[in-house]
């Protein structure tokens, strides 16, 4: 299992157990003063999960002051110059913790209204402005932590954190760079700022693709920035390592690759077109109601029959609003599932099509918040493996073929051959673009023109069929410029997605079975190869990867 978890989970699980208040009193408002992280904490490690319900509705953003941070950070630092009472320490740490946390839910709450609307000026000043107090308050509390850790009253930490990761906090504290944090946090600014510029570009109802492509190019040139200044040679190793923490390398990729251009191209040069046409003729030829109420009610209906642990974390997002999936012409066009650290529940965000894609789309974001509800998340070292939050994605999406017909009814046959192409497509679609970002990233001197030069070839190698526009069909795709290098995670979960699928067919209980063993993982504690060993997946790095390939190609040809 993941190191960095191991050395630091009961550190910040004792955090929480240092107290039973929500926060000092002067920065408590009527929500907030009714938190209390103990329990669920508590209940977690004796195997049960609680989560108080607090509505989406009544969680408003706040333009925070940092000063009320900085205030907490000194009073736990004054506690590394003094004989101090041991319970009154570890309650200010406590609160230092949980209001890092507050901190990070108004950024998560600023980024939901920003993606609400990217063309509202004052959600995207204020998303700039928290997200650059995070960024700086995250090493005002690892410094006033560490200031302890140093001296001579480290002691008072020994039941809050482990021996390694105080000894870690002091070597923090003690090679403190003030001028290394602030030009990290400018990294991040920059960044952000580009990303929101792309989001604005793509809002617009005839985007600049020739815009977006230099834009895409300004960014390569700032995360080899980002890689240098962490030390790494090259961005694709950076985001492999320490980004995402993945535990195979770039190198490893290409034979995945190699291994989608074999199998995966001829498949979809001879279905592709195929595919491509089976989800205008659903919609020509079947009239699905995709109105969000409707959509949730059908899940709800159905979710209870595959797992009563689902039922209950869906419910309990229903219950209190925790998702925005209703048509919104200003929305970004992207889902996504995040954790809400200060109320610790998840919420999912989709900017849906009215279209019967909104069902798969929102039963691929639960199979994420699912996750999310029954493991706890170390917000300062805890390190979620995409792949396997991924696995946990489309593995349900593929669990929920055995309810299409209530769902679907005659539409149910259709719209399950589509999914099963569309995670062959996706499989390939994931190496491609992880292809396309390596080559990108290795270019010296790399433009939109040859960005969008190297997309074309790549796409017909893995056996696309050019299109009008197609050229400009990876501009379409967020991931190309705000998350580098995380596509190749839709790829390598697709696999075990579509074993617990060809598992479905001899034995649905032990498919469900199968898919609940890795949809409880802590994915902050499981590598990926170690979930796949463990659960008894095919490892997609050895010689059996052939052979399920061989079997998917079967499949999807029948």
């Amino acid at each position: 299992m993941k190191a960095k978890k191991i050395t630091a989970l009961i550190a910040a699980l004792s955090l929480v157990f240092s107290t039973g208040c929500g926060i000092v009193d002067s920065l408590s408002n009527d929500l907030r003063s009714g938190l209390d992280r103990v329990q669920d904490t508590i209940d977690l490690l004796s195997g049960e999960i609680y989560h108080e319900s607090y509505a989406f509705e009544d969680m408003s953003y706040e333009h925070y002051d940092e000063n009320t941070f900085i205030d907490l950070c000194r009073n736990v630092e004054s506690y590394a110059h003094s004989v101090p009472n041991k319970d009154e320490a570890r309650k200010a740490v406590a609160y230092l913790y949980e209001e890092l946390c507050y901190i990070n839910t108004m950024y998560s709450l600023a980024e939901i209204a920003y993606y609400q609307n990217p063309n509202n000026t004052k959600n995207e000043e204020e998303l700039y402005y928290i997200e650059d107090v995070y960024n700086r308050m995250y090493y005002e509390y690892m410094y006033a932590i560490g200031a302890v850790a140093a001296s001579d009253n480290a002691y008072i930490l020994e039941d809050e954190f482990y021996t390694d990761t105080i000894d870690y906090m002091a070597e923090f504290f003690s090679v403190r760079d003030d001028d290394y944090a602030l030009a990290e946090s400018e990294l991040f600014t920059e960044e952000s700022r580009l990303v929101a510029e792309y989001y604005a570009i793509m809002s617009e109802e005839y985007p600049d693709f020739g815009a977006a492509a230099e834009l895409f190019t300004e960014l390569i040139t700032l995360r080899k920035d980002f890689a240098a200044f962490y030390g790494y040679d090259s961005a694709a190793e950076y985001y492999y390592a320490d980004y995402y923490y993945k535990d195979y390398t770039p190198e490893q990729s290409e034979a995945l690759w190699a291994a989608a251009k074999e199998h995966l191209a001829p498949l979809i040069r001879e279905k592709g077109e195929e595919y491509y046409d089976s989800y205008y003729e659903i919609l020509d030829n079947y009239s699905i109601d995709c109105s969000p109420d409707t959509i949730l009610e059908a899940i709800g209906r159905n979710i209870p029959l595959i797992s009563e642990e689902l039922d209950e974390a869906f419910t309990f997002m229903v219950d209190n609003g925790l998702y925005d999936i209703a048509p919104s012409s200003t929305k970004a066009d992207l889902g996504y599932t995040t954790r809400l650290y200060y109320y610790d529940v998840p919420f999912i965000f989709n900017s849906p099509y009215s279209e019967f894609a909104d069902y798969l789309d929102l039963i691929h974001e639960l199979g994420h918040y699912a996750n999310n509800y029954f493991t706890w998340s170390d917000l300062i070292f805890g390190y979620p493996d995409n792949d396997l939050c991924e696995l946990q994605s489309q593995g349900l999406e593929m669990l929920f073929t055995a309810c299409y017909e209530d769902i679907f009814g005659e539409a149910a046959e259709d719209i399950e051959s589509y999914l099963l192409m569309n995670k062959l497509v996706t499989l390939a679609e994931g190496l491609m673009y992880d292809e396309f970002q390596q080559l990108c990233y290795a270019e010296e001197n790399l433009t939109g023109e040859k960005a969008t030069e190297m997309f074309c070839r790549v796409y017909e190698e893995y056996g696309f069929t050019p299109y009008e526009g197609y050229e400009s069909e990876w501009i379409y795709v967020p991931h190309n410029f705000e998350y580098p290098f995380y596509y190749i995670s839709y790829a390598v979960s697709a696999l075990p997605a579509l074993e617990i699928y060809i598992l479905m067919d001899d034995n649905l209980n032990a498919a469900i079975e199968k898919y609940m063993e890795v949809c409880l993982m802590d994915t902050e504690a499981y590598y990926f190869s170690e979930a796949l060993a463990e659960a008894d997946f095919t490892d997609i790095f050895s010689d059996e990867l052939e052979a399920l390939l061989t079997e998917l190609v079967e499949k999807a040809n029948k």
